[in-house]
């Protein structure tokens, strides 16, 4: 082989392995940021979460409260109709 295709050879071997070894130690920066945005959608998704939490129970007690206002009502007017 001459010079000029050793040197080719040689070009097509650690070219590849350096872009190769570039994007790899580019990924590892890449899934620490990844992994950082999604602990922080994690902890957003959870306070949200609990607020929507707390409106559901504001919500049951609520209907809770109706719906004894209206057994009340049904318990006086319900004699009335017995007759």
């Amino acid at each position: 082989m001459t010079k000029v295709q050793l040197l080719a050879l040689g070009i097509a071997i650690v070219l590849p392995l350096s872009v190769l070894l570039y994007s790899s130690s580019r990924s590892a920066g890449d899934k620490q940021t990844i992994r950082a945005e999604i602990g922080e959608g994690k902890h957003a998704l959870r306070a949200e979460m609990e607020v929507l939490r707390a409106d559901t129970a504001a919500g049951l007690a609520r209907v809770q409260r109706a719906i004894a206002r209206f057994e009340n009502k049904f318990v006086v007017h319900d004699p009335e109709h017995r007759n």
